[in-house]
């Protein structure tokens, strides 16, 4: 994994892509991973439609959202976020 240098966006969060670069981490503040996992469901259904009603969207698709819980010597915690890497492709 290497870090990735985004601009842009609007809560400054770190950024990681993944050696083939198909997928990219992202790591979120807590309460935008709560949000997520409240609105997850409506976001699947909204992701199924896509798939298989065949319905256009540029909407990245989240594939996990994982809590990392790091012990040294304090337990700090990182919240995650994989998406397909829509930037795939295009230098």
């Amino acid at each position: 994994m290497s870090p990735w240098a985004t601009s842009g966006g609007k809560t400054l969060s770190d950024f990681w892509k993944t050696h083939d670069e198909k997928f990219v981490l992202k790591e979120v503040k807590k309460n935008e991973f709560k949000m997520f996992i409240n609105f997850g469901p409506g976001y699947f259904e909204y992701m199924g439609k896509i798939l298989f009603e065949n319905v256009p969207s540029i909407m990245a698709k989240i594939l996990g959202a994982f809590v990392i819980k790091i012990k040294n010597p304090q337990i700090k915690k990182q919240y995650i976020l994989i998406l397909e890497n829509l930037n795939l492709g295009i230098s």
